[in-house]
C-alpha cells in the first residue's frame, strides 16, 4: 500500500481529500497517505448540537506519515471498521425523506425524518415551518425543528419482520424509529408503517403540539409495509401484505386483497411470484423500493393501481442460517449470481369502486395486450414506473442486461385489458381475501376464477382500437447508463409531450428539454411503436447540472 490512498475529490496532492457535510472530512494529505474523519470543535457548537455532533475531534490514520512504520493487516482491519461505524453513524444524522407542503396561510412545512439533535439511533419524523414571507425581520436565522408525532411504542419492544428486514438492509438504513412515511399534502394525513403494522394521523397545520398516531387495523398475521395513500382520496391506503397488494378505507375499516400472485401457504421455493414487491436486484441495484403506483386522478370514480408482478422461479434458491433465531432453523433466499437468470417482472393494474358503504368493490386484473417482453425483447429490467400527471398514459423505464440501453416508454391507459374480476360469477371469488372491522382475522388465498365473460373479453380486446405503446426517449453507452429518478412532465397532448430528463451522456449529469411526437391509434390493438421521435437540443435546452 505504498502508493495508495483512501479519497475522492481535489487537494491533498495524490487522491486528495474530499469534503463532506457536517463538517468532517475524508481523505488524504500530501505525503501523509492517511484518512481521517473529523468532527469539527469550531466555535459554532450551536450547528454542531443541531447536527448531533459532540463537538470532539476523531482523526484515523491509514498509513503513517513518510517513513514511519507500516500499519499491520490487522491495525488497517480495525481502522477500516472503525471508520465504517463512524461513517454509518454521520449517514444516519443528515435529515432525510424530505416532504414539501403548502398551509392555507402561505407557510410551508417542511417535514423529514431525522435523529434528534442530540445523538441517538431512534428516528423521528419532525417539521419545520418556513414563513411566507422573507420579508419578514422576525423569522429565525435557523429553522426550528418540531416533532410531529408522540412516541409510539418502545423500539425494542417488537422486532421487525423478515420482509422489514430485508428492506431496511437494502435501503442500509442501521436505525431504529420511523423509518418512512407517507403524506398526503393536500389533507395533511401521514401514514407510516411501524411494528409490523401501519399508523395514521392528521397534521391540520393550525395546532402546535404533537400529534397522536392511531393504528390501522389490518387483521394480516404478516407485516405490513409501503403504505401508499390515494392521491385522489386520502381515506384509502394501498401497501404490501404477504407478497400481495391490499387496500383499506381508513373511515369504514374495510380492508381488500387485491391481487392474487403470492399464495403464503406453501414452501418459499414453491412460492415465487409476488405484487407489488420490486426483486432483490431492483433495490439492490437501482434503488428502487416500490412496486406499485396510484393513478393520480379518475374521472370515472374508478381507482386504478399499475403494479409489478415479479416472477422469482428461475432465480437461484439458497439457504442461510436463520438471522431471527438462536437455534439451528435456516431461512431460504432467492439471490441471482452474476450470469445466471435474474427475477422476470410484468406490469398489470388492478382497478376498483368504492360502494356507497365505503366498501372496497368490482375489483380488477388487467393486462397488457402486448406484454413489455415481446414488444421489447431486450429489456431486460423495468427500473422506474409511474403515471403521467393527465393520468391517461402509464410510463417506464427499460433497460437492457448490460445496461448500456434505456427505453422511455409511454403507454396508454386502454393498452390495459381485463384478465379476471372480482365480479365473476364463481362462487366465493366477490369475498375472497376481504375483511373488515368486524370480521375474524382471516386471509383468504384463493384467486377468483376467470368468468367466460371476462375470457371472451381477454380474446376480443386485442382488436379494440387504441394508441400504442410508444419510446419517446431513448439512450445509449458504451459504459452504461446511469439511472436516476429525473424525470418531469411538462405538457401533454394528443400530438406530443414534453418533459425534462437526466442524461449523462456527455460525461456528465445535465437536463434535457425533451419534445417527442406521439403516434396515432392504431386498429389493432396491439404492438408498439419503436419510432424514436424525439428531439432535444443540446445548446439552447439544456440546463447546465453538472456532477
Amino acid at each position: 500500500m505504498d502508493g495508495s490512498s483512501i479519497g475522492s475529490g481535489g487537494g491533498g496532492g495524490e487522491g486528495g481529500a474530499g469534503t463532506s457535510g457536517n463538517g468532517s472530512t475524508a481523505g488524504a494529505s500530501g505525503s501523509g497517505r492517511s484518512i481521517s474523519l473529523r468532527d469539527s470543535d469550531d466555535s459554532n457548537s450551536d450547528d454542531n448540537a443541531a447536527h448531533g455532533s459532540n463537538g470532539q475531534q476523531r482523526t484515523m490514520t491509514l498509513m503513517s506519515p513518510a517513513g514511519g512504520r507500516k500499519k499491520s493487516w490487522s491495525e488497517l482491519k480495525t481502522i477500516v471498521n472503525e471508520m465504517r461505524r463512524q461513517m454509518s453513524s454521520l449517514s444516519s444524522m443528515f435529515p432525510m425523506n424530505v416532504n414539501f407542503r403548502t398551509l392555507s396561510d402561505g407557510r410551508t412545512r417542511v417535514y423529514f425524518l431525522s435523529p434528534p439533535p442530540a445523538n441517538g439511533w431512534d428516528t423521528v419524523l419532525f417539521y419545520a415551518d418556513v414563513p411566507a414571507s422573507d420579508t419578514d425581520n422576525r423569522a429565525p436565522n435557523r429553522l426550528e425543528w418540531h416533532p410531529v408525532l408522540e412516541p409510539i411504542v418502545s423500539p425494542l419492544s417488537i422486532s421487525n419482520s423478515r420482509e422489514v428486514q430485508l428492506l431496511l438492509e437494502r435501503k442500509r438504513l442501521s436505525i431504529w424509529g420511523i423509518t418512512s412515511y407517507e403524506l398526503h399534502k393536500s389533507s395533511g394525513k401521514i401514514v407510516f408503517p411501524a411494528c409490523n403494522t401501519l399508523y395514521q394521523c392528521l397534521d391540520t397545520g393550525y395546532g402546535e403540539g404533537t400529534l397522536f398516531a392511531t393504528e390501522l387495523r389490518i387483521f394480516q398475521r404478516s407485516a405490513a409495509i409501503d403504505p401508499q395513500i390515494c392521491p385522489q382520496n386520502s381515506d384509502l391506503v394501498a401497501y404490501v401484505c404477504n407478497g400481495d397488494i391490499w387496500v383499506i378505507h381508513t373511515l369504514s375499516g374495510h380492508s381488500e386483497r387485491l391481487t392474487y400472485a403470492h399464495d403464503g401457504r406453501r414452501s418459499f421455493s414453491e412460492d415465487p411470484l409476488t405484487a407489488g414487491v420490486p426483486s432483490y436486484v431492483m433495490q439492490e441495484e437501482f434503488s428502487r423500493y416500490q412496486g406499485f403506483w396510484w393513478q393520480p386522478a379518475s374521472a370515472d370514480e374508478i381507482y386504478r393501481i399499475v403494479y409489478e408482478e415479479v416472477d422469482e422461479s428461475d432465480v437461484s434458491l439458497y439457504t442461510f442460517p436463520s438471522s431471527q433465531s438462536v437455534g439451528g432453523d435456516y431461512e431460504e433466499y432467492r439471490f441471482p449470481r452474476a450470469g445466471s437468470a435474474n427475477a422476470k417482472s410484468k406490469l398489470k393494474l388492478v382497478q376498483f369502486r368504492l360502494s356507497e358503504s365505503l366498501k372496497i368493490t368490482d375489483a380488477c386484473i388487467r393486462e397488457l395486450q402486448c406484454p413489455l417482453t415481446y414488444a421489447f425483447p431486450w429489456a431486460e429490467y423495468v427500473v422506474r414506473v409511474g403515471w403521467t400527471p393527465d393520468s391517461k398514459y402509464v410510463w417506464a423505464q427499460l433497460v437492457n442486461r448490460i445496461q448500456q440501453r434505456l427505453d422511455l416508454v409511454l403507454i396508454p391507459l386502454d393498452n390495459f385489458c381485463e384478465l379476471y374480476s372480482s365480479s365473476s360469477p364463481s362462487p366465493g371469488t366477490a369475498a375472497a381475501g376481504s375483511t373488515s372491522t368486524t370480521s375474524s382475522s382471516t386471509h383468504n388465498n384463493s384467486k377468483p376464477e376467470s368468468s367466460s365473460a371476462s375470457n371472451e373479453y381477454w380474446k376480443s380486446s386485442t382488436s379494440v382500437t387504441c394508441r400504442p405503446m410508444q419510446v419517446i426517449y431513448s439512450e445509449n453507452s458504451p459504459n452504461w447508463v446511469n439511472v436516476n429518478d429525473i424525470l418531469h412532465f411538462l405538457e401533454l397532448t394528443d400530438n406530443g409531450v414534453t418533459f425534462l430528463w437526466a442524461s449523462e451522456e456527455t460525461g456528465f449529469r445535465h437536463l434535457y428539454l425533451v419534445t417527442s411526437s406521439l403516434a396515432a391509434a392504431a386498429s389493432n390493438g396491439g404492438g408498439s411503436s419503436r419510432n424514436h421521435n424525439h428531439h432535444h437540443n443540446h445548446s439552447n435546452n439544456t440546463v447546465d447540472n453538472s456532477s
